[in-house]
């Protein structure tokens, strides 16, 4: 990006002791240095005493992907002072928040930001666009800022104003009406208003793919099914018949015919715009790999720009190597996967990534792709290759992953380093990064080093007794350090009160359960790590199921499906095929937002909250993070239970 230039330089600029953040000037041009500063003394600051400062600037690029800038602040006396400047002609709109290590400050949920402008009196067309969107939504990718409707409407209002033939106004516009008021009224009237719209956009393929999305939105799939069809006959090759055909692709149940349909649509389409057709490449990749046709999704890497080739060569590597199948081949890919990930420059940094959290990217890549390629050298009977693969990922991977930790004791115990399986395996036990399989392999290494020939349970009860007790010792220390950990994290916090029905129909209210401790699990049926964690969750629900003081609400939300009737009876049958026991309650849907998961605090699934006999919340725990989760939700509630 050779239009871009980006430095953090001092300057003097005087501001009030009362602002925390000031920005200036209030209207930026493209080019121009934007000065910032930050009063860490000012009660406000969410950051105070640190020796380093660095505001981040999320950029709005339309179009394209936002550029994240990073300016290394300077600080004098008790203010924090630097500069930038950013001359991309397709920047917008612009974000601020400021970062010292792990601390962040967003202006406590209301970040500053800012438009930029073309001349001082007139915004570059599309920034009110950007603006509103940000305050309609309540984020723009990491940035979170609480919905403002008022905000947004004032947003979109002004685009109008400088822009009378922006038709992304009048559907933002629409967007806040209708989140202000659903009735039967408000439909009505901006599907009136919908159909004068589209009389004026009718050459313009991105305005009517939003008429068809409108259409659908208020229920008239009729209309948008006949505009559909109608620019599919004017412009067969364009963006409205590509999708068209993408959906008709979504309905095929088979990966492998759909990644066919899929590819053909692409050749047939050759014009389609760089970043859709990336897109669906990586949507090709998934379905060949679903489909595993491996080779075929191999061929599709080459075509992809993204520089997150480690993952998916892992990603064709492992179903194989972990099934123990075309070996040779699968190692090959991850061998190469390995080499690519650890040749990233800063050059293959995506725009919108802090350089912290991709280098962090690159090394959890590496260590997953190195976990990936030591298993297909271990399969293949190359025991030092793989220990020396191993050694690597533990080293980056600081020993974080308890299935990577067993691996790795099994490239020892296979390698014949007995004594150093046990030793790593007990170290692993003290922090919490076990497995069950682990203990076995520790037993496996610890009979071969009393003999070659032998296996635990032929050890006679004083040969056991000592794994038994360094075993004992080690699993003590893992719980003490888990409850001094839990202690530290300990919040209080008042949840949102809530009334959902479970999965036969009987509701359940949140404050109703004041003065036991409440488990409340958000999770949906498409979402791996929540599969994941269910087994888990499973054997700790037995544990308590006949303890009055405890109780499991198990949130079942952020499903596809097009109704409540839909989302119970896909839950329901996910439960009883698994034969999972926990109690199930149905989040419900008001127009495209779940009711309960809106009014916490959740990016991602799953994410457990731990509500104390106080009815406050204790703990947050968000992702599942492996067999651990079984001793901490067991200490969470242990905890709880004794206050």
């Amino acid at each position: 990006m050779k239009n871009i230039t980006l430095f953090a330089l001092l300057f003097v600029v005087t501001i009030g002791v009362a602002q925390n953040i000031t920005i200036s000037p209030i209207t930026p041009k493209l080019g121009e240095p934007i000065y910032v500063t930050y009063n860490e003394n000012d009660p406000s600051s969410q950051i105070k005493n640190v020796n380093e400062l660095t505001c981040e600037a999320l950029i709005d690029r339309d179009n394209l992907e936002p550029f994240l800038v990073e300016t290394s602040m300077k600080k004098e006396s008790d203010v924090w002072k630097g500069r930038f400047s950013f001359n991309d002609p397709k920047a917008r709109f612009v974000i601020f928040r400021f970062a010292s290590g792990e601390q962040k400050d967003d202006n406590a949920g209301n970040p500053k930001s800012t438009i930029f402008f073309s001349t001082v009196d007139k915004p570059v067309e599309g920034a009110y666009i950007a603006s509103g969107n940000f305050y309609l939504s309540g984020r723009f990718w990491d940035f979170k800022h609480s919905v403002d409707l008022n905000r947004a409407r004032i947003a979109f209002e002004k685009e109008k104003k400088f822009y009378p033939d922006s038709w992304q106004a009048s559907v933002g516009l629409w967007d806040v009406t209708l989140k202000e008021k659903s009735d039967v009224e408000t439909k009505t009237k901006i599907k009136n208003e919908l159909g004068k719209f589209y009389k004026n956009y009718k050459n313009n393929e991105d305005a009517l793919g939003s008429v068809i999305s409108w259409y659908e939105k208020l229920g008239d799939s009729t209309r948008a099914n006949n505009i559909r069809e109608e620019e599919t006959k004017t412009n067969p090759s364009g963006k409205i018949a590509f999708r068209k055909r993408w959906v008709e692709i979504g309905k095929e149940k088979d990966f492998a015919k759909q990644a066919e349909m899929l590819n053909q649509l692409l050749n047939e389409f050759p014009s389609i715009d760089v970043k859709l057709r990336q897109n669906q490449y990586r949507n090709l990749f998934s379905l060949y790999t679903r489909a595993k046709e491996f080779d075929k999704a191999n061929d599709i890497i080459a075509r992809l720009d993204r520089t997150d080739a480690g993952y998916y060569y892992n990603s064709i590597a492992w179903p194989l190597i972990e099934k123990g199948e075309q070996l040779e081949k699968a190692v090959a890919w991850a061998k190469k996967g390995t080499e690519l990930t650890r040749n990233q420059t800063s050059a293959d940094k995506p725009p919108s990534m802090r350089v912290k959290d991709w280098q962090e990217n690159i090394k959890s890549t590496l260590v997953m792709i190195l976990d990936t390629y030591g298993m297909g050298l271990l399969k293949l009977g190359k025991n030092d290759e793989s220990l020396t693969a191993y050694e690597e990922a533990m080293e980056k991977g600081e020993a974080a992953d308890p299935d990577i930790n067993t691996h790795y004791v099994d490239a020892l115990v296979k390698s014949k380093k007995y004594d150093k399986a046990v030793e790593s395996g007990l170290s692993y036990i003290k922090k919490g990064k076990d497995t069950p399989d682990m203990i076995a392999l520790m037993k496996e290494a610890f009979a071969k080093s009393v003999a070659t020939d032998k296996v635990y349970d032929s050890l006679n009860t004083d040969e056991k007794k000592g794994f038994d007790v360094k075993l004992t010792e080690a699993k003590g220390i893992k719980i003490e350090e888990i409850r001094k950990k839990l202690l530290g994290s300990r919040i209080s916090k008042s949840p949102a009160d809530f009334t959902l029905k479970d999965l036969n129909g009987t509701p359940v209210t949140l404050s109703l359960l004041k003065g036991k401790v409440v488990i409340v699990d958000f999770w949906a049926t498409w979402c791996g790590p929540c599969k994941m964690s269910f087994p888990f969750l499973q054997k700790v629900y037995e544990k308590y199921q006949g303890n009055e003081s405890v109780k499991f609400l198990t949130v079942n939300t952020w499903e596809r499906l097009k109704d409540y009737d839909s989302q119970l009876a896909n839950a329901k049958k996910f439960i009883e095929d698994n034969k999972y026991t926990f109690p199930v309650l149905i989040d419900e849907k008001n127009d495209d937002q779940f009711k309960v998961i809106s009014n916490y605090d959740v990016d991602g699934i799953p994410t457990k909250f731990l509500i104390d006999k106080k009815g406050n919340i204790a703990f947050k725990s968000v992702g599942f993070d492996g067999p651990g989760m079984e001793d901490e939700l067991t200490q969470q509630i242990e905890i709880l239970l004794g206050e």
